[in-house]
């Protein structure tokens, strides 16, 4: 097991080594996952930027790639935290990268939306977000704070941190906070604004760890690096089974299932919430024919088809169905989204008659990013494909405010993500 932990070790160390080149290659670990009408988005921030992904019967594709505001005085130019949202059934990402707490309308997950952008007004710094119960809860630097969906403050737990933001997870309902720290579990009730236990567990080596509250059976579930425990909120009624692995991720599931999930670095289980006994189980190499793989991250969304498990490895994000067979998977990228050429516009003719065609092609933005197109005063909106450029026909518009003709003007294009504004003149009949 040790040379297995030692090989796990090198590989990151050469991927995130990486990171001192131009283009680098990271490990998925995490994010989030729901479904969305007849697909499944998953979202996650281990790039440093927030990519959107689907999952339907063709597999897994990149739908969107949004990056932080760049503010100077912000420091920081990475997203560090994400999570979903369904709001009475319209489908919602929450972000953070530090100082602000971005919320997107995913009603298009082609082109997601800002909704809202919020910056501490008591200057915490954000280093990841939950969403529990109707509520949203970010975790920074100084404390734990509560925002409602407008993103208005309102509630606070100043004191309630931990450096690895991940290890903190809360109840459905967020009435009580699970803390773990240097191996203990540290359970915080909410309402009484306390810790009411305390519960040592084996940590054999410090890394993000999820622990699972079933709402059914009141029980805490959690994958430590020897054993698979269920356990009462004081730590009594402990019931465990060892794992192969001596490193334990996540545990994920459903409530209202008799089943759940746990991840182990070596590869999944799904096993009896009641006896912790394995039902079934995938190794992460066979995932990818034998080739080495190492699982983290879990997230499980229920559909009326059955169960997508959502699986962060060290080299790609993998779904599997409830029988464990895999159902799509996308390898990390490259975090270099572009520009990959210089900026630039064109169009196929300098001159057009009001309603009448014409082609406007442009290059040199980020990758897949939303790009805003104004025609006189009519903006329209198209997307960057995967190398920054986009070719699209429009139509001149039929009405120009306080216009006389013929109008010289410009075709103006700004970009949504990376700010890059280009314009080409161009001549209304």
């Amino acid at each position: 097991m040790k040379t297995k932990i030692l090989a796990i070790s090198i590989l990151m160390v050469l991927l995130f080594g990486a990171a001192k080149t131009e283009a680098k290659t990271k490990p998925y670990y995490s994010g989030d996952a729901i479904a969305a009408g007849d697909i499944t988005l998953v979202g996650t921030v281990n790039m440093g930027f927030y990519e959107l992904f689907g999952l339907d019967k063709n597999g897994i594709s990149r739908l969107a790639v949004i990056r932080p505001a760049e503010e100077f005085y912000v420091g920081n130019k990475n997203f560090l935290g994400a999570a979903f949202a369904n709001e009475n059934g319209k489908i919602f990402a929450y972000l953070v990268d530090g100082r602000y707490i971005y919320k997107y309308d995913l009603s298009d997950p082609y082109l997601p939306v800002l909704a809202k952008k919020v910056k501490d007004s008591q200057w915490d710094w954000f280093m990841d977000v939950r969403v529990a119960g109707d509520n949203i809860y970010t975790i920074g630097k100084h404390g734990v704070k509560v925002w409602n969906n407008d993103l208005e403050a309102i509630n606070a737990f100043n004191g309630l941190t931990n450096e690895s933001a991940y290890n903190m997870t809360f109840s459905g309902n967020g009435n009580f906070i699970f803390n773990l720290e240097e191996g203990k579990l540290k359970i915080y009730d909410a309402r009484a604004r306390k810790y009411v236990s305390e519960v040592a567990i084996t940590v054999n080596e410090k890394h993000n760890r999820k622990i699972y509250n079933d709402a059914v059976s009141g029980r805490l579930i959690i994958a430590d690096d020897e054993n698979l425990l269920s356990m009462n909120f004081d730590g009594t009624g402990k019931k465990f089974v060892r794992h192969i692995s001596n490193l334990g991720y996540d545990v994920a599931g459903s409530d209202n299932k008799s089943y759940l999930y746990f991840s182990d670095g070596l590869g999944l289980v799904k096993f009896d919430k009641a006896t912790l006994k394995p039902l079934a189980w995938k190794y992460a190499k066979d995932l990818f024919g034998g080739e080495s793989a190492w699982m983290m991250g879990l997230k499980v969304v229920s559909r009326p088809s059955g169960d997508v498990i959502i699986t962060f490895t060290d080299s790609a994000i993998v779904a599997l169905d409830a029988k464990l067979n895999r159902i799509g998977y996308i390898k990390s990228t490259e975090d270099n989204i572009g520009p990959f050429e210089p900026l630039a516009l064109s169009v196929d003719k300098n001159r057009a008659p009001r309603g009448a065609n014409f082609l406007l092609t442009g290059r040199g933005f980020m990758q897949s990013e939303p790009v805003d197109v104004m025609i006189g005063d009519t903006k329209y909106i198209v997307r960057a494909d995967a190398n920054g450029r986009f070719s699209q026909i429009f139509t001149i518009p039929e009405k120009i405010s306080g216009a006389q003709f013929p109008l010289p003007s410009d075709v103006k294009v700004e970009s949504q993500y990376s700010g890059l504004k280009y314009s080409i003149g161009f001549t209304i009949e």
